[in-house]
């Protein structure tokens, strides 16, 4: 499995995807099953601060 943790609105996380996609795919492996989000907080705090830890597995 590889991770992110990414910091910010949950709407403009695309990009974090496509960057961990374009890793799998440089070191030449593949992704397997679907991918995970684990939320840190909540709504309660600015957008810009939303915590999330984002994995994909691999082989």
């Amino acid at each position: 499995m590889i991770f992110c943790m990414y910091r910010g609105p949950y709407s403009e996380s695309e990009p974090v995807y496509e960057e961990m996609a374009e890793w799998i795919k440089e070191k030449g492996l593949e992704p397997v099953g679907i991918c995970y989000e684990y939320y840190y907080n909540d709504l309660q705090f600015p957008e810009s601060e939303l915590l999330t830890k984002v994995v994909m597995p691999i082989k």
